[in-house]
Order: C-alpha cells, then structure tokens, then sequence
C-alpha cells in the first residue's frame, strides 16, 4: 500500500499550523517543519514556532534544530525531511509537513537539481566579494558569465546572487545549466495530498499585523536584543527573520518602535503576498482552502 505525505503550504500568518495541527491530533500523527526561518532555535517567537503544549500534544520535527550562526540551504533541509518521513512511514503514521517556504515542499514533491557541493574557500570568497562591490555590481558581473540566471534575479537579492556566483566558480557550469539538468526524485507524485492555506487577502493581511503585535508582546525584542549581542554577519540566513531587521533597527535608536513595528508589518504582508504568488504559480496542484 502506498505510504502518504501530506502538503500544508500557504503565506505567513494564513492559519496552516494552526490547521496542521488540528490535522494532526485527528489523525494522531507528527509534524514535519516546512519553514525556512523555524528551523533557527534563537528566533521562536519571531518565527513563530509552536507553543510547548502544542509540541507535548503532538510530535513536531525541524524545530528549532539549529543556530542561527549555521548555514542552512533547502538541501540540508531536504535530506533531514526525508529521514522524518520514512521514520514515519515506517511507524505506520503519515506525517503532516508545513510551512511557507514553497521552495522547500517543491523540491520534495517535483525533485532537487544535483548541484555539486561548494567548496568553503569558494563559498567564503563569494561573500566576501558581495561584501566588498554590493549586490548590484555582483549582479553586473553575473550577468556576464551567466546572463539566464542573473534576468531572472533582482539586483538587490544578493543571497542568490552569490549562489549562482559560487556555483559558476565551483564547477565551471551556470546553475541555470546545473537546474537544466534532469532531477532527483523521492516519492511518487500520488503519494502526496496537498493543500494551499490562502485567506482572503484583507483577513490575511490583518492577521500579519495583528500576529506581529502579538509578538512585541511576547517578548521579540528580547529575542532581537540577543542576537544583537551575538554579532552575526547580516548575510546568515538566519538574519533574514520577518521583523527582525527592523527591531533592530529599534535597539539601535535608529527608529522608534511605532515605526519599527510598521514597517515590520509592511515587510510581513508584501512578503504574504509573493507567498501567495509563488503557490498559485508554483504548486498549483495544491487544494486551496
């Protein structure tokens, strides 16, 4: 009999672990994260992670298993949902995966290009000149050696940037070659029941600005004013938290909390947004709901 995979996807603060979980406790099953920033044990609040009791009731994998100071890439991502998944399956359960990061669910349902692994000196460089010229200029010399690529990322993305950077330099060949190249996959296509979380767009966006508040109120800026004291590289994933740039920015006097807070909410739901885009676009075979 074949062995099922649930799909909750959907933007941020559109209901799915709270949908998941309800799933979950039903069907007396785990759940597996899908979220690129819950994985950082530093930023539960700010992410989002669930609640303790929550994780009593039910079993919840991919939590806050890292350090933000780790790198972390849909890759590693991958191989360790794998592994949840088959302990799973092989406990007769059919665990329930979750998140906004569609990249993430796309890659476990449709395959991952096998990209050869980056050598440090390689990866280090590649910072360190993003570092030194700008994402913009970086973007230029992209577009030399490696013009597909570098239309369809903006100027500004400077973590893909140096991706598609560090590849050329590792292998001699463009990740748009590499992504060209005939996928690995992991289960089979019916395996999957999938589903897309997607609120009315008014309701979404009042539960991102309500869902920040909340935060600020449990404690946020306590998380932000850790992780100032950590003194990491603004080019860690992990820095990349909704709101945290901005509450920063707070700590540091140079916005006020009111406009801290506003703009974390503008970030939240112009980021809700292209989540809902990328879905439609992206996995379209999931229901929405």
């Amino acid at each position: 009999m074949e062995k099922k995979i649930i799909i909750i996807g959907g933007p941020t603060a559109g209901g799915k672990s709270k949908f998941a979980l309800k799933l979950a406790r039903k069907m007396g099953t785990v759940i597996i994260n899908a979220d690129s920033q819950q994985v950082y044990r530093e930023l539960p609040i700010l992410t989002a992670h669930p609640k303790e009791e929550e994780k009593k009731e039910v079993p919840h994998f991919l939590y806050g298993f890292l350090s933000v100071r780790e790198k972390f890439s849909a890759g590693i991502w991958l191989e360790n949902a794998i592994r949840n998944i088959n302990e799973a399956h092989a406990k007769n359960l059919t665990p329930i995966l979750v998140g906004g990061t569609g990249l993430y669910l796309k890659s476990l349902m449709h395959g991952i290009a096998s990209i050869p692994d980056i050598e440090d000196e390689v990866r280090e460089n590649a910072r360190k000149l993003l570092k030194e010229i700008g994402s913009k200029a970086m973007h230029a010399m992209l577009q030399k050696r490696d013009p597909e690529t570098a239309a369809k990322l903006k100027e500004k993305d400077g973590q893909r940037i140096v991706r598609a950077w560090e590849v050329i330099e590792q292998t001699g060949k463009s990740i748009s070659s590499w992504q060209k190249q005939p996928v690995e996959t992991f289960y089979g296509k019916s395996q999957f029941e999938g589903y897309f979380i997607n609120p009315p767009r008014n309701e979404l966006y009042k539960k991102c600005d309500k869902r920040f508040e909340e935060m600020i109120n449990e404690g946020a800026l306590e998380e932000a004013k850790k992780i100032i004291e950590m003194n990491l590289s603004s080019e860690l994933p992990g820095m990349h938290a909704l709101g945290l740039s901005e509450l920063i920015l707070f700590l540091r006097e140079e916005l006020t909390l009111a406009n801290a807070v506003e703009k974390a909410q503008q970030a939240t739901r112009n980021y809700a947004k292209r989540q809902v885009t990328w879905f439609r676009h992206q996995l379209p075979e999931l229901t929405e709901i």
